[in-house]
Protein backbone atom coordinates (compact mmCIF):
# COMPACT_ATOMS: atom_id res chain seq x y z
CA UNK A 1 0.00 0.00 0.00
CA UNK A 2 1.39 3.35 -1.05
CA UNK A 3 0.75 6.90 0.06
CA UNK A 4 -0.89 9.54 -2.13
CA UNK A 5 2.43 11.07 -3.22
CA UNK A 6 3.72 7.70 -4.39
CA UNK A 7 0.47 6.98 -6.20
CA UNK A 8 0.78 10.26 -8.12
CA UNK A 9 4.34 9.42 -9.16
CA UNK A 10 3.33 5.93 -10.34
CA UNK A 11 0.35 7.23 -12.32
CA UNK A 12 2.37 9.97 -14.00
CA UNK A 13 5.13 7.49 -14.89
CA UNK A 14 2.51 5.26 -16.52
CA UNK A 15 1.10 8.21 -18.47
CA UNK A 16 4.57 9.20 -19.68
CA UNK A 17 5.24 5.64 -20.82
CA UNK A 18 1.95 5.81 -22.72
CA UNK A 19 3.25 8.84 -24.62
CA UNK A 20 1.88 11.76 -22.58
CA UNK A 21 4.17 14.66 -21.74
CA UNK A 22 3.23 15.40 -18.16
CA UNK A 23 4.67 15.86 -14.68
CA UNK A 24 3.16 15.60 -11.23
CA UNK A 25 3.51 19.36 -10.77
CA UNK A 26 1.64 20.06 -14.01
CA UNK A 27 -1.12 17.58 -13.27
CA UNK A 28 -1.58 17.79 -9.49
CA UNK A 29 -5.12 19.22 -9.74
CA UNK A 30 -6.16 16.75 -12.42
CA UNK A 31 -4.68 13.84 -10.48
CA UNK A 32 -6.58 14.83 -7.34
CA UNK A 33 -9.89 15.13 -9.19
CA UNK A 34 -9.30 11.78 -10.87
CA UNK A 35 -8.42 10.14 -7.56
CA UNK A 36 -11.64 11.45 -5.96
CA UNK A 37 -13.64 10.03 -8.88
CA UNK A 38 -11.78 6.71 -8.61
CA UNK A 39 -12.51 6.54 -4.87
CA UNK A 40 -16.20 7.04 -5.62
CA UNK A 41 -16.04 3.90 -7.75
CA UNK A 42 -14.07 2.03 -5.08
CA UNK A 43 -16.74 2.94 -2.50
CA UNK A 44 -19.06 0.38 -4.09
CA UNK A 45 -16.73 -2.63 -4.11
CA UNK A 46 -17.14 -3.72 -0.47
CA UNK A 47 -18.17 -2.25 2.86
CA UNK A 48 -14.81 -0.74 3.76
CA UNK A 49 -14.21 -1.11 7.50
CA UNK A 50 -11.78 1.79 7.47
CA UNK A 51 -14.65 4.11 6.45
CA UNK A 52 -16.93 3.35 9.40
CA UNK A 53 -17.80 6.45 11.39
CA UNK A 54 -19.65 6.84 14.69
CA UNK A 55 -21.65 9.89 15.69
CA UNK A 56 -23.47 11.38 18.66
CA UNK A 57 -25.26 14.64 17.91
CA UNK A 58 -27.97 16.84 19.34
CA UNK A 59 -30.77 18.06 17.09
CA UNK A 60 -32.21 21.24 18.50
CA UNK A 61 -35.86 22.00 19.10
CA UNK A 62 -37.46 23.37 15.92
CA UNK A 63 -34.93 21.65 13.64
CA UNK A 64 -34.76 18.30 11.86
CA UNK A 65 -31.10 17.84 10.93
CA UNK A 66 -27.52 18.17 12.07
CA UNK A 67 -24.14 18.07 10.32
CA UNK A 68 -21.86 15.01 10.46
CA UNK A 69 -18.06 14.99 10.38
CA UNK A 70 -17.83 13.29 6.97
CA UNK A 71 -19.85 12.93 3.80
CA UNK A 72 -22.05 9.87 4.25
CA UNK A 73 -22.22 6.94 1.87
CA UNK A 74 -24.30 4.26 3.56
CA UNK A 75 -26.45 4.12 6.71
CA UNK A 76 -25.76 1.53 9.41
CA UNK A 77 -27.96 2.44 12.38
CA UNK A 78 -29.30 5.42 14.30
CA UNK A 79 -30.79 5.66 17.79
CA UNK A 80 -32.72 8.58 19.23
CA UNK A 81 -32.77 9.58 22.89
CA UNK A 82 -35.65 11.70 24.15
CA UNK A 83 -35.50 12.21 27.89
CA UNK A 84 -35.00 8.75 29.40
CA UNK A 85 -36.18 6.91 26.28
CA UNK A 86 -33.73 5.51 23.71
CA UNK A 87 -35.01 3.67 20.64
CA UNK A 88 -33.90 2.84 17.06
CA UNK A 89 -34.92 4.90 14.04
CA UNK A 90 -35.75 3.38 10.66
CA UNK A 91 -33.79 4.56 7.60
CA UNK A 92 -35.79 6.18 4.79
CA UNK A 93 -34.80 8.08 1.66
CA UNK A 94 -34.68 11.83 2.16
CA UNK A 95 -37.33 12.66 -0.45
CA UNK A 96 -39.79 10.35 1.32
CA UNK A 97 -38.90 11.80 4.71
CA UNK A 98 -39.40 15.35 3.43
CA UNK A 99 -42.80 14.40 2.00
CA UNK A 100 -43.83 12.97 5.36
CA UNK A 101 -42.48 16.03 7.19
CA UNK A 102 -44.59 18.35 5.04
CA UNK A 103 -47.69 16.83 6.61
CA UNK A 104 -46.48 17.10 10.24
CA UNK A 105 -45.69 20.34 12.09
CA UNK A 106 -43.58 18.91 14.91
CA UNK A 107 -42.74 15.62 16.53
CA UNK A 108 -41.51 14.76 20.01
CA UNK A 109 -40.62 11.18 19.10
CA UNK A 110 -39.12 10.82 15.59
CA UNK A 111 -39.12 7.32 14.09
CA UNK A 112 -37.34 7.85 10.74
CA UNK A 113 -33.91 9.09 9.69
CA UNK A 114 -32.07 9.80 6.46
CA UNK A 115 -28.59 10.74 5.26
CA UNK A 116 -27.65 13.28 2.61
CA UNK A 117 -24.13 14.57 2.12
CA UNK A 118 -22.80 15.64 5.52
CA UNK A 119 -26.24 15.90 7.12
CA UNK A 120 -28.40 13.46 9.02
CA UNK A 121 -32.15 14.13 9.13
CA UNK A 122 -34.79 12.80 11.53
CA UNK A 123 -38.55 12.99 11.47
CA UNK A 124 -41.08 13.29 10.21
CA UNK A 125 -41.72 16.84 11.40
CA UNK A 126 -39.51 19.30 13.26
CA UNK A 127 -38.36 18.37 16.73
CA UNK A 128 -40.62 19.53 19.56
CA UNK A 129 -37.63 19.46 21.93
CA UNK A 130 -33.89 18.77 21.85
CA UNK A 131 -33.06 15.14 21.09
CA UNK A 132 -29.80 13.20 20.98
CA UNK A 133 -29.11 10.87 18.08
CA UNK A 134 -26.25 8.39 17.96
CA UNK A 135 -25.15 5.58 15.69
CA UNK A 136 -22.86 4.67 12.82
CA UNK A 137 -22.62 5.20 9.09
CA UNK A 138 -20.15 4.51 6.33
CA UNK A 139 -18.52 7.66 5.05
CA UNK A 140 -17.17 8.18 1.56
CA UNK A 141 -13.53 7.29 0.98
CA UNK A 142 -11.15 10.24 0.81
CA UNK A 143 -7.62 10.95 -0.39
CA UNK A 144 -6.41 10.32 3.16
CA UNK A 145 -7.64 6.71 2.90
CA UNK A 146 -5.50 5.90 -0.13
CA UNK A 147 -2.53 4.71 1.90
CA UNK A 148 -4.76 2.03 3.47
CA UNK A 149 -6.19 0.75 0.18
CA UNK A 150 -4.58 -1.71 -2.26
CA UNK A 151 -2.44 0.60 -4.39
CA UNK A 152 -3.12 -1.22 -7.67
CA UNK A 153 -6.85 -0.73 -7.11
CA UNK A 154 -6.43 3.05 -6.99
CA UNK A 155 -3.81 3.23 -9.75
CA UNK A 156 -5.71 1.09 -12.27
CA UNK A 157 -8.97 2.99 -11.71
CA UNK A 158 -7.20 6.34 -12.15
CA UNK A 159 -5.45 5.16 -15.31
CA UNK A 160 -8.77 3.98 -16.74
CA UNK A 161 -9.95 7.57 -16.48
CA UNK A 162 -6.73 9.19 -17.75
CA UNK A 163 -5.70 6.93 -20.63
CA UNK A 164 -7.28 6.90 -24.06
CA UNK A 165 -9.90 4.13 -24.30
CA UNK A 166 -8.95 1.26 -26.55
CA UNK A 167 -5.19 1.71 -26.22
CA UNK A 168 -3.12 -1.22 -24.92
CA UNK A 169 -2.39 0.75 -21.75
CA UNK A 170 -6.07 1.44 -21.11
CA UNK A 171 -6.98 -2.20 -21.75
CA UNK A 172 -4.25 -3.31 -19.33
CA UNK A 173 -5.57 -0.92 -16.65
CA UNK A 174 -9.12 -2.20 -17.20
CA UNK A 175 -7.96 -5.82 -16.93
CA UNK A 176 -5.97 -5.02 -13.79
CA UNK A 177 -8.97 -3.25 -12.26
CA UNK A 178 -11.25 -6.25 -12.81
CA UNK A 179 -8.72 -8.58 -11.20
CA UNK A 180 -8.19 -6.15 -8.31
CA UNK A 181 -11.93 -6.01 -7.63
CA UNK A 182 -12.26 -9.81 -7.66
CA UNK A 183 -9.28 -10.17 -5.32
CA UNK A 184 -10.58 -7.61 -2.84
CA UNK A 185 -14.11 -9.03 -2.84
CA UNK A 186 -12.80 -12.56 -2.36
CA UNK A 187 -10.54 -11.52 0.50
CA UNK A 188 -13.42 -9.64 2.12
CA UNK A 189 -15.82 -12.57 1.80
CA UNK A 190 -13.30 -14.81 3.55
CA UNK A 191 -12.67 -12.45 6.45
CA UNK A 192 -16.03 -10.69 6.84
CA UNK A 193 -17.68 -11.09 10.21
CA UNK A 194 -20.53 -13.56 10.15
CA UNK A 195 -23.66 -12.95 12.22
CA UNK A 196 -24.07 -15.28 15.17
CA UNK A 197 -27.84 -14.95 14.83
CA UNK A 198 -30.29 -13.96 12.15
CA UNK A 199 -31.48 -10.37 12.23
CA UNK A 200 -34.80 -10.14 14.08
CA UNK A 201 -37.41 -7.53 13.20
CA UNK A 202 -37.58 -4.94 15.99
CA UNK A 203 -41.37 -5.41 16.23
CA UNK A 204 -40.74 -9.05 17.11
CA UNK A 205 -38.20 -7.97 19.71
CA UNK A 206 -40.67 -5.51 21.21
CA UNK A 207 -43.44 -8.16 21.27
CA UNK A 208 -41.15 -10.67 22.96
CA UNK A 209 -40.16 -8.07 25.53
CA UNK A 210 -43.84 -7.41 26.22
CA UNK A 211 -44.53 -11.11 26.72
CA UNK A 212 -41.58 -11.36 29.08
CA UNK A 213 -42.94 -8.46 31.11
CA UNK A 214 -46.14 -10.45 31.73
CA UNK A 215 -44.31 -13.35 33.34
Amino acid sequence: MAGWNNIQDIVVDALVQAGQKITVVQAVGKLTRTAVAALSDIDFIIDWDLALADFSKTISEGDDSVSLSYASFKPIFCNATVGDDTYPLEFIHLTDLKAMTAAIDENKYPFKYSLAGRNIYVGPGLMAQDIVISGSYRRKLTINDIEYLPESLVIDRMLMRLLKPGTPEHIAAWSGWKEDVKRVQKAYSLTAEKRSNMTVDRRVVAFNAYLNSLE
